[in-house]
């Protein structure tokens, strides 16, 4: 298969999304929801679901929905037939940033990436650190450079922007090289 597309409601949703979920980052991946334009994040996890509200029911097509799946599905035969410019692999360090560490992390990056690294910066929401995690927990990273660690300081004392009880340790336990330091807390 070349991409995935899905429709539904809450159940619909619920098991298309898993199915996308399983997919890897990169893989073409549209749901069409009436849970769009909630909280989301149990659907999209910490992957590139595009999600498309479905405005109505998805029980029947109507004027409303009519044009609404149609442009959903254009969105996943243009995602299914683009060409990706081909890039460099190089070796990626993930790296962790927020508003007070953004200096820091940009010169870091400039220096990493003359040095011969991709840098995958993650901005510290929550989404951010659960999806370095995820990334970090595939193996596709070489090393982590976590300087915005507010996301461990969100779920420590209830703020809004938690990646949840296991932000940091994905370098450890997959023994990637990690610098960390407790930048925004």
């Amino acid at each position: 298969i070349d991409g995935i597309i899905s429709l539904g409601g809450g159940g619909g949703t619920s098991i298309g999304s898993a199915a996308m979920r399983a997919l890897p980052i990169g893989f073409p991946k549209v749901m069409v929801s009436t849970l769009a334009s909630g909280n989301t994040t149990p659907y999209v996890g910490s992957r590139d679901i595009v999600l498309v509200p479905s405005i109505v029911d998805v029980a029947g097509i109507n004027r409303i929905s009519r044009p609404i799946f149609a442009r959903a599905a254009g969105a996943i035969c243009g995602m299914v037939e683009i060409k990706v410019p081909a890039g460099q692999d190089r070796p990626l360090i993930a790296a962790s940033m927020f508003g007070n560490t953004n200096d820091c992390v940009l010169a870091a990056r400039t220096i990493l990436e003359q040095a011969g690294y991709e840098v995958l910066v993650f901005h510290a929401t929550g989404t951010g650190g659960r999806t370095m995690e995820s990334l970090i927990d595939s193996g596709i990273i070489a090393g982590v450079l976590d300087l915005t660690t507010t996301e461990w300081a969100d779920e420590l004392v209830g703020g809004i922007l938690s990646a949840g009880p296991t932000r940091l340790d994905a370098a450890g336990r997959t023994g990637t090289p990690a610098v960390v330091a407790p930048g925004c807390i």
